[in-house]
């Protein structure tokens, strides 16, 4: 088991970007309601459709997070911003 970098509600800060970087990780798994206020990377296309559901530099709420759940994703990429 590793270390913990970064403890339930606690905002992702740049020293806890450095920890992720040091320790090579490339994905987090996060509860939904983390998502809120992140953003979306990429478009989401429907799967069965290939119809664009969520357009890149998407702010997820409460609205997206259904249409993300909708879409049983096991992974989304978003943004770092950094709005210090």
């Amino acid at each position: 088991k590793g270390e913990l970098i970064l403890k339930k509600g606690e905002r992702i800060s740049a020293r806890h970007i450095r920890k992720i970087e040091s320790a090579k990780l490339k994905t987090l798994d996060l509860p939904s309601e983390a998502m809120f206020g992140q953003v979306l990377a990429k478009d989401l296309l429907d799967k069965a459709t290939g119809e664009i559901v969520l357009e890149a530099n998407a702010l997820i709420d409460e609205e997206s997070m259904e249409i993300l759940e909708s879409q049983n994703l096991t992974e989304i990429q978003t943004l770092y911003i950094n709005a210090n």
